[in-house]
């Protein structure tokens, strides 16, 4: 740090102090933190995680706030957030720790001022201060008596009163009005660039080499950590670290072997207990919980005092699914552990704020270990959010982690059928099977698969055999339910439906398809009274509103069908089935320019709609068009040659052919 001549009292300047860059500023009392010769310049104890993983193109001004941050840290409890006895060790520590809470140092910290620095020293670069402007305007409220605007990440805050006004005033003086954003960084230097140091540096080195390769390839980084292990058996939050590694690539059995080694009476052997009851408890891969192996570790680490203990205590509320209760053991947890933990909660509660989860899941992703669960989760939650292509992003990412994953690869191919690729969904529920033949969910996917490609053979061999191992399974059987309609057996299709309603009367889907089954059967009434059931259930339901119509539109209720196809537009306007059913509808209500503005919007959005094609080339027989409307009916014979009102069509046709050798043969 560079000493400046002080500027007379009332000039600009007065009073600041200037910051020099800290990484390469030394402590004259000791010189401790001399740059030496062939060392990254700058020192690992004021490096942002960014800086510390070598990623250049990351660095903004919130890198800039991290080291203020660790200088304010540093006044207030007399050392770095992290430290060590070689750079290699801090910045292990940099990659792999969260900052301590300043208050658990210095108790009569503000609580205020703590959040300020809470905000600082983010792990993640986007829950920081953008740059020094905002960080200084909140110490200046801090001074003021005043709640800091900015929130910490992960967490609400909490009121809280000033007191140490002479604290906040020395972060005033640290950070003060000068401190502004600057255009020009020293690029962090690349730490894969290092040269690996041999001898006795070679743990320090291996663990170093771990948190290079943590996110890109944490089976690697689990070897370097076990290369330590072997040189110091006795460093057991490596021990924890490989375990979380070894867990995030699906080798749970050698991640608890770790865990296990952690001996009672060790520092670290509350966490080793968490994180062995939560890989018991979600021993399904996020698939399921298992209370019964949970339990015991969770419980006693619960007991333990600090971070930890909360931790172990909400995990035990989420295997419970006790979510309220785990949401408040969470509120003002941070960290990635919370963040994992809190996304896990919104997943799992049936009333739970799935975009919430996708968010807690990015936070984990970003801070965390990269989990291929956790990848999978989050995919399988953007898929059900309507994200098809961000699902199929996280799915990737699972399998890149976890060759062969059968839980990734089973919601890729759901994704794929999303992104109407049935045949690419075939490929990964066919690998599931291989894996786990047994696998009633897989096989009732690849039978809805192999329905929509038209085997329906093949659809109906896998969704029996799928009903077979699992006879109360009701995705399987709506899944039946559906090939039966497209293969004609509407009986058997009905029978499933009625199923399914008996054991779940709230199934709204089940109830509107069983009123389509029944309309097709020549019960309208019956088909209206399910789709209204539906309705009661889902009132933001279109395709319940667009059948209901089609089974007034049968009982000769026009006005009626028009009133719910209208409704289920407004609700989704690019709905190809609602406007061909409108279409009919106005073509009986002799509303024929509107039914083929209506049909024609349809065959717009799906090109290939066989019946939009009746109905426009109706419409156009009564305009009089009768060459377009010829090219219509030809078209929807060649879409479906065997559909039922093919025969029907085929007269319409012929009609037309008629008419035209008609006007021919009067021009000539």
């Amino acid at each position: 740090m560079t000493a400046l001549p002080d500027p007379p009292i009332g000039e600009p300047g007065h009073g600041a102090v200037s910051l020099a860059d800290f990484g390469l500023a030394k402590l004259v009392a000791t010189g401790s933190r001399l740059t030496r010769t062939g060392q990254a310049l700058g020192t690992p104890s004021y490096m942002s995680p960014e800086q510390a993983r070598g990623e250049v193109s990351s660095l903004t001004p919130a890198t800039d706030v991290w080291s203020l941050g660790c200088v304010l840290h540093e006044a207030l409890a007399g050392s770095a957030p992290f430290d060590g006895e070689t750079a290699a060790a801090i910045v292990g520590r940099v990659l792999l720790e969260s900052p301590p809470a300043i208050r658990r140092l210095r108790p009569d910290v503000p609580a205020t001022l703590e959040r300020v620095l809470r905000v600082a020293l983010a792990r993640s670069p986007r829950d920081r201060y953008a740059d020094g402007a905002p960080l200084r305007d909140d110490l200046d409220r801090v001074l003021r008596g005043e709640r800091p605007r900015a929130r910490v990440p992960g967490a609400w805050p909490r009121a809280a009163m000033v007191a140490g006004a002479g604290l906040a005033l020395f972060a005033a003086a640290v950070l003060s009005s000068r401190l502004v954003p600057g255009p020009d960084r020293a690029a962090a230097p690349s730490l894969a660039a290092e040269p690996i140091a041999a001898g006795p540096k070679r743990v320090d080195d291996s663990i170093l080499r771990a948190a290079r390769l943590r996110s890109a390839d944490p089976a690697a980084a689990a070897e370097w950590l076990g290369a330590a292990l072997t040189e110091e058996p006795g460093r057991h939050d490596l021990r924890i670290e490989r375990g979380l590694l070894l867990w995030a690539v699906g080798r749970g059995e050698e991640a608890r072997a770790e865990w296990v080694r952690v001996p009672a009476g060790a520092p670290e052997r509350p966490e080793a207990l968490l994180w062995h009851g939560l890989e018991a408890a979600f021993r399904l891969e996020g698939h399921g919980l298992r209370l019964d192996q949970a339990d015991p570790e969770l419980a006693e680490a619960a007991r333990a005092p600090g971070r930890v203990g909360r931790l172990a205590s909400a995990a035990l509320a989420v295997a419970r699914a006790e979510f309220g209760r785990a949401r408040e053991r969470l509120r003002n947890e941070e960290g990635w552990e919370a963040s994992l933990l809190r996304a896990f909660v919104e997943q799992q509660d049936p009333s739970g704020d799935r975009p919430a989860a996708v968010r807690e899941y990015g936070r984990a992703i970003a801070e965390g270990i990269p989990f291929a669960w956790v990848r999978n989760n989050r995919g399988t939650l953007r898929h059900d959010l309507g994200d098809a292509a961000g699902a199929m992003e996280d799915l990737d990412a699972a399998l890149r982690l976890r060759p062969g994953f059968p839980h990734a690869l089973h919601n890729r191919g759901l994704a794929f059928r999303s992104l109407g690729q049935p045949a690419r969904a075939l490929q990964d529920f066919d690998e599931v099977l291989r894996q786990l033949p047994r696998s009633f969910t897989t096989l009732s996917s690849r039978g809805a698969a192999r329905g929509e490609m038209g085997d329906l053979a093949g659809a109906m061999a896998d969704l029996d055999e799928a009903l077979r191992l699992a006879p109360g399974f009701i995705e399987a059987r709506f899944n039946r339910a559906a090939a039966r309609t497209h293969a004609g057996d509407l009986r058997g299709a009905f029978e499933d439906y009625d199923v399914i309603v008996r054991v779940e009367p709230g199934h709204a889907e089940a109830l509107d398809c069983r009123g389509d089954v029944r309309r097709q059967l020549g019960d309208p009434e019956g088909a209206i009274a399910d789709h209204t059931a539906a309705l009661r259930l889902r009132p933001d339901f279109p395709v319940a509103l667009q059948r209901r119509a089609q089974a007034r539109e049968a009982l000769g209720d026009l006005a009626g069908a028009e009133r719910d196809l209208d409704e289920a537009l407004r609700a989704q306007p690019d709905f190809p089935e609602a406007l061909n059913s409108r279409a009919s509808v106005r073509i009986h209500l002799d509303d024929v320019a509107a039914a083929a503005r209506d049909a024609e919007s349809a065959l717009r959005l799906r090109p290939g709609f066989a019946a939009a094609h009746v109905n426009l080339g109706t419409a156009r027989k009564l305009l009089g068009d009768w060459d377009a409307a010829a090219a219509n009916f030809r078209e929807f014979l060649r879409l479906a040659p065997g559909h039922r009102v093919a025969p029907a069509v085929r007269g319409e046709l012929a009609e037309c052919e008629r008419r035209l050798r008609g006007e021919a043969t009067e021009g000539r």
